[in-house]
């Protein structure tokens, strides 16, 4: 089957959407968590109405959205927002050109670990700490500046045509899928950061990190050569060498090879929070973790970022407690509140289960602890006041009223 006939199969599209919804269910923004919820009731539909589309090659990129979102170092983050649609089918064009052998085969890089199906942060870890066991203990770890604004989408287009069999509809319908065509360009204060026709691809669509895979396949192999490591998660990479003149060396090497695409990366002197140079007994800050000789660890800003969102979803609650009436309670309930704090640690805990930090986990538990207590506090002051009106406490706790329910009775 031709990876024109896998992608307009039920199953791909199906799995595509799939992932394109529980993604847009952890989203921070509301309206991607509506317009993934809205697509469910109807997903039958609507999957089959983009099927069509593609068998009939009717099928249409709409206009994209263009979101500028403040960094912490005052810089804009470019954010391309695709149709729900176009999410799909960029998930499910992905999806097609992994079972592709010779894509496969192309992206097995060993080291590097971003956007790439069963790798992992964690795995990029282990692979640092084995190569720092060895005996390389000069790093040099950095960002890639703007990289997605500046990927060469043809040279990677190209790449990837040469790759795949040759496939005139499939070929087509992946260039449209890269093109940057925003409904907000002209109300957007810095157009120019977002991607043009020929260069960039767009941060938010699940086939960016593919094309900055592709596109750094040759990094890959110069910098893990001549007694030169390198381990790359897309856009950072961390190098690490067994002599302070090797590391340099290989910090040149770096440089000329990303030159060749118009791509510079941060300088350690000049950015600490992208770039970071010395001796691993020092600690090594990558992928959001602290990382040394014996032991590996969730660096400060993961850990203040955790701290900051279970306030913001105690704070909430606790306003929704203080404005207490009788019904319409159950968003900020006190159920709702504790299981959003119980689904964000379990998924913090989980994706930090790697490091070796028994004792600061239960430093930053005691201090969670302390900040969920105000809201107990709030809740159990209000459920007094409440008496015996088991009603009430009923819905300030959080669960169902049958007539809360929505009636549509037969017969009035």
């Amino acid at each position: 089957m031709s990876l024109d006939q896998k992608l307009r199969t039920n199953d791909c599209l199906s799995n595509a959407w799939k992932k394109v919804y529980e993604n847009g269910l952890q989203s921070q923004s509301q309206i991607t968590q509506s317009e993934v919820i809205k697509f469910k009731e109807k997903e039958n539909t609507y999957l089959k109405t983009i099927k069509d589309q593609l068998r009939g090659e009717r099928y249409s990129f709409k206009l994209a959205r263009g979101v500028e979102i403040e960094k912490e170092n005052g810089q804009l983050r470019p954010l391309v927002v695709p149709h729900l649609h176009d999410r799909i089918v960029h998930r499910a064009l992905l999806d097609c050109l992994w079972q592709n052998p010779q894509v496969k085969s192309f992206l097995s890089s060993p080291r590097s670990f971003g956007g790439l199906p069963k790798r992992s942060v964690s795995m990029a870890l282990k692979e640092a700490h084995e190569i720092i066991k060895s005996g390389c203990r000069h790093y040099c770890r950095a960002d890639i500046k703007g990289f997605f604004t500046k990927i060469p989408k043809q040279i990677v287009l190209d790449k990837i045509f040469d790759l795949i069999d040759p496939d005139q509809s499939i070929n087509i319908l992946l260039k449209n899928a890269t093109k940057v065509e925003l409904e907000n360009i002209n109300r957007l204060k810095n157009r120019h950061l977002f991607p043009d026709q020929e260069i960039g691809a767009p941060q938010g669509s699940s086939l960016s990190p593919f094309f900055g895979n592709v596109l750094l396949k040759k990094f890959d192999e110069e910098m893990n050569s001549n007694k030169i490591n390198c381990i790359r998660f897309i856009d950072d990479f961390l190098i690490l060498c067994k002599t302070e003149s090797k590391l340099q060396r290989a910090v040149k090497l770096a440089k000329r090879h990303l030159e060749k695409f118009g791509m510079e990366i941060y300088d350690p002197s000049e950015n600490n929070s992208k770039a970071q140079k010395g001796k691993s007994k020092d600690g090594i800050n990558f992928l959001g973790c602290i990382l040394s000789e014996d032991s590996i660890l969730p660096n400060q800003k993961t850990i203040d970022n955790l701290y900051q969102n279970i306030d913001i979803i105690v704070n909430a609650g606790i306003e929704q407690l203080k404005n207490f009436k009788k019904k319409n309670v159950r968003d900020n309930s006190l159920v709702s509140t504790l299981s959003q704090i119980n689904f964000k640690l379990m998924g913090w805990g989980n994706h930090y289960k790697f490091c070796n930090a028994r004792n600061l986990f239960e430093e930053i538990d005691n201090r969670i602890s302390r900040r969920i207590s105000p809201l107990l506090r709030i809740y159990f002051k209000t459920i007094g006041n409440t008496k015996n009106d088991i009603i009430s406490q009923r819905r300030f706790l959080g669960v169902h009223l049958l007539n809360d329910s929505k009636k549509e009775p037969i017969i009035y």
